[in-house]
Formats: structure tokens, C-alpha cells, sequence
């Protein structure tokens, strides 16, 4: 597996992740939901999933030394 796929592997989750809070109407995607979200719930759905970028950009994009 060349580099760029594997950059590709990472970067395509990460695009569908960030548009889920739009694309499903459950809370986080796991809470089923009696009445449709309002627009502050998947603002801050997207917020949530933004703020953990760095984390797993660290975790699993950095290489680490042993």
C-alpha cells in the first residue's frame, strides 16, 4: 500500500464522520431521536467531532518513537 492511500484511507472516514451530524438523525449517531434535530444539536455534534481531530491526528498520523 503505497502512502497516499493510506493518507486517503484516513482522510475519507474522516470527511463522512464530520458530515454525519447532517446526514443521520440520531444524537452522535447512536441516540434515536423522537423529534428532528435542531440546528444547535448538529452544530454541536460538529464541534465535538472538530475538537477531537488534533487528538487523533496525534494518535494515529504522527509516528511516535519507541
Amino acid at each position: 500500500m503505497t502512502q497516499t492511500t493510506s493518507v486517503w484511507l484516513v482522510v475519507l472516514p474522516a470527511l463522512l464522520v464530520a458530515n454525519l451530524p447532517f446526514i443521520c438523525n440520531r444524537l452522535f449517531s447512536v441516540l434515536v431521536l423522537k423529534s428532528p434535530k435542531s440546528l444547535a444539536v448538529r452544530l454541536a455534534e460538529l464541534l465535538i467531532l472538530t475538537f477531537a481531530f488534533p487528538g487523533f491526528t496525534y494518535r494515529y498520523l504522527f509516528k511516535h518513537r519507541v
